[in-house]
């Protein structure tokens, strides 16, 4: 959809949005430059794809999504033309896999692929800002947000946490806080996020515990000033050269299940350095996503 050069091009987009059915999966990118006659409907549309962060692009600004149509985003990342970063991301459909069945046809030779998408579970779901998770509601088949979330108790409040999905599960850790994903790991390991007092991200390092060590882990959660949110996910593995050390600084933040971290575990963890974690989960290769 040429939304740059024909004043046409969101309404098509709008229009074949629409005719998609809930739970699809779609994937969105931009090439060159998309904004200039992208309409608010046009932008609305992608929004019922999971979309948060579409209503930011800006005149040749790169732009990536991992959707689920009326769902939950998997994935989304968005750059000003001022930066020289690539929207690169990737993710997993949670709990499941895609039915992907390959249809050949002999008069255009070419081949085209349907894919039937797992049903989504609303523990996948990022609430916006002024909402939070209903944990009533964890295991209920569904990515809508209206559905999986609840109000907060100000319009001031949100959730902040982590998806980890080790090598088997996903190989992807999410770090989200207001309504949108503020920090992706970049490689595997553990991905140490930390927060600001309003809730924004301050650092993000990853420590390559499978192959490097840990003791810079250790090293740098046992220098974090007492009181600071730290956000911890698993990537593909971590837990080789994880050393009592480094978990001793982990159990730090409140951690209390990161001694069962093993091989190609998923952990994520919602800590407080010399506090208690307000969120814990790991889950052993192969039982899908941790949230926390």
């Amino acid at each position: 959809f040429d939304t740059h050069g024909m004043a046409s091009a969101s309404d098509d987009l709008v229009s074949y949005v629409a005719k998609l059915d809930d739970g699809i999966v779609v994937l969105v990118a931009v090439l060159d430059e998309a904004s200039a006659q992208l309409t608010q409907p046009a932008k609305d549309a992608i929004a019922t794809l999971g979309a948060t962060e579409i209503d930011n692009l800006v005149y040749q600004g790169s732009y990536a999504l991992i959707g689920v149509k009326g769902g939950t985003k998997l994935a989304e990342q968005i750059f000003p033309a001022s930066e020289t970063d690539v929207a690169d991301i990737t993710a997993q459909q949670p709990y499941g896999v895609l039915n992907a069945a390959s249809v050949f046809d002999d008069s255009t030779r070419t081949t085209t692929t349907t894919t039937t998408p797992a049903p989504p579970i609303c523990q996948m779901a990022i609430c916006p800002k002024g909402s939070t998770l209903d944990t009533g509601l964890l295991s209920t088949v569904s990515a809508k947000v209206t559905v999986c979330c609840k109000s907060a108790s100000s319009a001031d409040l949100s959730d902040i946490g982590v998806h980890s999905a080790a090598y088997s599960d996903g190989n992807k850790a999410i770090f989200f806080a207001d309504g949108h994903t503020i920090a992706t790991a970049e490689a595997r390991g553990m991905t140490v996020v930390t927060l600001r007092a309003d809730g924004t991200r301050l650092t993000s390092q990853a420590y390559d515990t499978m192959g490097d060590g840990s003791a810079a882990l250790a090293a740098d959660l046992n220098a974090m000033d007492n009181g600071t949110v730290v956000l911890i996910g698993a990537m593909d593995e971590a837990s080789l050269n994880l050393t009592d050390s480094a978990r001793d600084a982990i159990k730090g933040l409140g951690a209390s299940l990161v001694d069962s971290v093993g091989y190609r575990s998923s952990y994520a963890l919602v800590g407080v350095k010399g506090g208690h974690a307000m969120g814990e989960m790991v889950k052993a290769e192969g039982e899908g996503y941790a949230v926390a």
